[in-house]
Order: C-alpha cells, then sequence, then structure tokens
C-alpha cells in the first residue's frame, strides 16, 4: 500500500494524537489538518512498531544467548525457528525505521508548509493532541565546530561536522 493509500485507510477516529502536555514555554500556532493528523498518525504508528519490534528481538536474543551459551557456544537445529524469527524482526524493523524516517520527513515538512510561521522556527511540537506548537531554544555554545564540506557524490556542497 503507498503512502496515498496508508493515509486514507489511516482510522482518525480512534487515533487521540500525542500525548505531550503544553508547556508554559510552547507558543500555540494552531491544530492539525486532517490530512496532517493521518500522517503524525502513521509516523507515530511506526515508531510504535519500532518499539515492540526491539523489544521482541531483545527477549529473544537474550534468551537464545542464554541457551546457547549453556550448551558452551553450540548451536543447534532446536535454535533455528528463533534465529529465523530473529532474521524476521531484523527485516521488520528495516521497514519500519524507514517508515518512521520517511513519514517523519513528510509530516514536519507538511507542517511547515501549512503554517508558514514555522518555516524558520527548529523546536516544533505536537502537544494536546493535534496543536502545533514551537518553542525558543538558544544555542549558546557547540560541542562541534561546523564547516563546508562535501558529502553528496555528485559534488554539492553543505554544512557537515568538521
Amino acid at each position: 500500500m503507498n503512502i496515498v493509500e496508508r493515509m486514507a485507510a489511516f482510522d482518525l477516529a480512534s487515533f487521540a494524537g500525542s500525548e505531550l502536555e503544553s508547556t508554559s514555554e510552547d507558543n500555540i500556532i494552531g491544530e492539525l489538518s486532517e490530512p496532517s493528523r493521518r500522517l503524525l498518525g502513521l509516523y507515530l504508528g511506526a515508531q510504535q512498531r519500532i518499539k515492540r519490534i526491539c523489544g521482541e528481538y531483545q527477549e529473544l536474543s537474550s534468551e537464545l544467548e542464554h541457551v546457547v551459551s549453556e550448551r558452551h557456544g553450540m548451536v543447534t537445529e532446536d535454535d533455528e525457528p528463533k534465529l529465523e524469527r530473529l532474521e524476521e524482526l531484523r527485516r521488520q524493523y528495516d521497514v519500519a525505521a524507514l517508515e518512521a524516517e520517511s513519514f517523519s520527513g513528510i509530516f514536519w515538512s507538511a507542517v511547515r508548509l501549512e503554517f508558514e510561521v514555522l518555516l524558520n522556527k527548529h523546536c516544533l511540537c505536537v502537544v494536546d493532541g493535534f496543536k502545533v506548537s514551537w518553542r525558543y531554544i538558544e544555542i549558546t555554545n557547540l560541542p562541534v565546530s561546523i564547516k563546508f564540506v562535501s558529502s553528496d557524490p555528485f559534488g554539492h556542497h553543505g554544512f557537515g561536522r568538521g
């Protein structure tokens, strides 16, 4: 299913939005549109899948490590289903991580386009369900130097770590 189909299929009725509560530091700009709410739901859903996958992977790999160490490092045919499940979880993680990264980029770009006042803001939040906010942050000292470097194989220049 492509992104447009996923957005259309997303059930907004059962989605309450962000659980993050607003603070006195929030500058509330407005409420997310329906398409942006759907993107937020897809993004948060991918993050939840990542947490679930990582939890199961960690539990299963710890269990397998314990059993194999009791056998002095010997892996047997009995371990094969667990090893296959670990491989499947790794594949699921790769997909969910790509989804989360993609949905995040699309979502925050959509928010900036929906609320143009946010174009030059850097600390954006969704709070109290679907309220869009920005917070002022002061950067006084960067821990790494920044210089122009080429990290692009096509020779385009941009900022990078020095």
